[in-house]
């Protein structure tokens, strides 16, 4: 069991996971994912969303921090896959065996990248996904199930679910 949260050292908030291995009972000391070196004098609201894979964890979350500031992803290793800047935002993973699928909404459409093995693929931007926001996904049997909405405003807001391959 993982729980992860932002951490609070002298107002720098970077995420922190601390893990169970008896369901709950007890907890190992917090460790920093990444070590962003966000630091911010208030309570940001964006957690990290984090999954587990065969070969560990992987958590995506938002760092304003000045030095290399954006939506990012990284492995249990602390390891950073990729950081997104430019309004990237409102982040999701899901996880099936060993692979994984990273989503996030951006410039007003959804995205996807595979993470297969440890390893990020390319970015892919979701057909039709223009006003696309709060997408979420399921790994299932080796497709991706993906929810999103369409906010246009002249139209009422829509909800669209599409399997990938």
């Amino acid at each position: 069991m993982n729980v992860f949260y932002r951490d609070n050292n002298d107002d720098i908030r970077d995420i922190a996971v601390m893990t169970s291995a008896d369901n709950g009972a007890t907890f190992s000391k917090s460790k920093i994912v990444h070590n962003d070196k966000w630091e911010i004098k208030g309570c940001p609201h964006s957690g990290a969303m984090a999954v587990g894979t065969s070969s560990g964890y992987l958590a995506t979350w938002f760092s304003g921090a000045e030095d290399n500031g954006g939506l990012r992803i990284a492995d249990s290793d602390g390891k950073l896959l990729k950081v997104l800047e430019n309004g990237a935002k409102n982040a999701w993973l899901a996880a099936e065996k060993q692979n994984a699928i990273w989503v996030w909404e951006q410039a007003g459409n959804i995205y996807t990248s595979k993470v297969e093995n440890g390893k990020l693929g390319e970015a892919n931007k979701i057909a039709d996904s223009d006003a696309g926001q709060n997408a979420s996904a399921l790994l299932l049997n080796g497709k991706t199930i993906i929810a999103y909405e369409i906010a246009n405003p002249q139209k009422k807001t829509t909800m669209v679910v599409k399997v990938l391959k």
